[in-house]
């Protein structure tokens, strides 16, 4: 299997403009300042104008050299080009042998912040049902996909299996954890560009928010000013305007603060060689291709190491080298890339927009961001998604492909799962516990009108009547299906959410439900169409089989707990 996890493909789906210029980020930025400092809380799209000309002037001859070695021309000339000497880091505050001990506190001060500390780590270590090498699988975790297996079941599951149960779900989710820890082992987020973009994004964001975020302030006077001045414009848009001019003009500001500090120096020496690169990847690639720019796999391919690590700038903290230029390039769709990238001063302009990223990633790791918690946790998530998306594609494309033959053969003795679906119109009242689900079928059975009960029991008092799947009802679909029309159901638990965005965690909640209509799905013929969506589930089932087999094999080789008396109580499906 290691074999498999080392033949790593590139994602088809790459995430696009993330950080190509200042300008992606002070979109994102802007509308985060503008719900903050904004009556309107409206999102606004800076412009950012391109680097000046005194930033993309020559220094003096360009001449290629090896990537290590910086002629002492090129020295001479970064150093008067009007760089900055960096600041000095805050002196540490640790204790030296001169510096006075600290006083302690009073015992008595302590204690009730250990207790409430051992509390708390008591509390995490109960909820704790699962560990495996530095992950850990919590109850809450588990209740969540446990919830999200019963939506798709039978629908996305094989029937044969039976409902999905607490303790066949956390094998499942510690399987996971193993594969996760071998795709590290082996390295695989290796090549994850898109996932490295989407992390510097988050850092520059959360650095704009809390050094530019609060300066953004707009005045009635300035809305006033901005709609006398232009014909036809609203307040609204007036103001969106205001915090766009302001918010470009602050993150500029802070960005050049940032660079001086940073003491940048261009190896310029360096431009031909990537000039000459370049073309050779647009006009020369190694591979015949059907596109006619430069294609992310030629960046990873056809790059030598050597090549990728040429060096074009660096400051205090960090450095820009070909690969990051050739990505950022990469993030502009190809319409909009640069033409003249076969000159310095196009290799210029590019390094610009790449150093624009590199030194506000550095700048928000001098502050720490990259330490926050919940920085560290959204990182650990989309690398874990990523990793899991690899092992899952991997296994499923060395399933063999199903024949003809055998597709025919699934469908004469599983024909019933691909029909269209049975489909039931209902209305139902979502009420907080079981009890008052049992009062609102009593007044129902009573006669009294649904709307009524409805209005009084229910936690949607607007619910409108809704069309149902075994795919939006899951394992509570079969029981909802046994009633006929004009008939209540209930109290039956379904899954439910607060709104209709559906963001939220998923939860059960007891309801009542009355059938309005009732439509069995029709059988399909077989047909070429059908025979596709066949061999699609039958590739599933093995793929299915072949993952539940590597994560079991995995198993053997990782040590891992299951704390089997911590997940007795969980059964979403059990009625008091």
């Amino acid at each position: 299997m290691s074999v498999i996890l080392r033949k790593v493909r590139i994602m088809k789906s790459v995430v696009r403009n993330l950080i190509p210029a200042a300008t992606s980020f002070m979109v994102l930025f802007c509308c985060c300042t503008a719900e903050q400092q904004s009556p309107t809380g409206a999102g606004v799209k800076v412009s950012t104008p391109e680097p000046g000309e005194s930033q993309l002037a020559e220094t003096g001859p360009a001449v290629t050299t090896p990537v290590d070695v910086e002629p002492a021309q090129a020295k001479a000339v970064e150093k008067n080009a009007g760089e900055t000497t960096i600041l000095p880091e805050k002196p540490s505050e640790a204790t030296t042998p001169d510096s006075k001990p600290v006083e302690p506190e009073p015992q008595v001060a302590k204690q009730p912040q250990q207790q409430q500390a051992a509390l708390q780590k008591a509390t995490e270590q109960a909820t704790v049902v699962a560990e495996i090498g530095d992950y850990a699988v919590t109850k809450g975790e588990l209740e969540q996909r446990l919830l999200k297996e019963l939506r798709s079941y039978p629908a996305k599951r094989s029937p044969d299996s039976g409902p999905p149960d607490a303790e066949g779900v956390l094998m499942e989710m510690v399987q996971e954890k193993a594969m996760l820890i071998q795709g590290r082992k082996e390295n695989l987020l290796a090549g994850t560009v898109w996932v490295k973009n989407l992390n510097r994004r988050d850092l520059i964001n959360a650095l704009l928010r809390q050094e530019v975020g609060g300066k953004i302030k707009i005045t009635k006077a300035e809305i006033d000013q901005k709609v006398k001045s232009t014909p036809k414009l609203d307040r609204k848009t007036a103001e969106r305007m205001l915090n766009q001019e302001k918010s470009s003009k602050l993150v500029n500001e802070f960005y050049q603060q940032a660079r001086e500090k940073r003491n940048v120096q261009k190896l310029r020496y360096n431009f031909p060689k990537a000039a000459q690169i370049h073309q050779t990847l647009l006009y020369q690639p190694q591979k015949p291709r059907r596109s006619y720019w430069i294609e992310k796999a030629q960046i990873q391919d056809e790059l030598t190491q050597e090549e990728k690590d040429i060096v074009l700038a660096k400051f205090e903290g960090g450095k820009v080298t070909l690969e990051d230029w050739f990505y950022t390039l990469h993030e502009k769709s190809p319409p909009k890339r640069p033409k003249d990238l076969n000159t310095v001063q196009g290799i210029d302009r590019l390094l610009e927009q790449t150093l624009w990223t590199a030194i506000l990633v550095a700048e928000a790791k001098s502050h720490g961001l990259h330490k926050e918690p919940k920085y560290v946790t959204t990182v650990r998530t989309r690398e874990d998604e990523y990793l899991l998306g690899v092992v899952k594609r991997e296994i499923r494309q060395e399933i063999e492909k199903p024949t003809d033959e055998q597709a025919r053969e699934y469908f004469e003795s599983h024909g019933d799962r691909f029909k269209r679906a049975d489909t039931l119109r209902i209305e139902q009242v979502w009420c907080e516990n079981i009890e008052a689900a049992q009062n609102a079928k009593n007044e129902l059975n009573g006669a009294k009108e649904f709307e009524s009960v409805r209005q009084q029991y229910s936690l949607k008092k607007k619910d409108k009547p809704a069309s149902v799947t075994p795919e939006t009802e899951g394992v509570f679909f079969s029981e909802l299906w046994q009633a006929e029309p004009n008939q209540v159901v209930g109290p039956i638990k379904g899954f439910y959410h607060k709104d209709s965005g559906r963001r939220e965690a998923l939860e059960l909640k007891w309801r009542v439900v009355r059938i309005l209509t009732k439509k069995p799905g029709e059988p399909k013929k077989y047909s070429s169409n059908l025979q596709r969506e066949i061999k699609s589930a039958i590739s599933r089932q093995k793929a299915d089989a072949a993952l539940a087999a590597y994560g079991k094999e995995l198993l053997e080789k990782h040590p891992h707990k299951i704390y089997a008396d911590r997940i007795k109580d969980i059964d979403p499906l059990a009625r008091p």
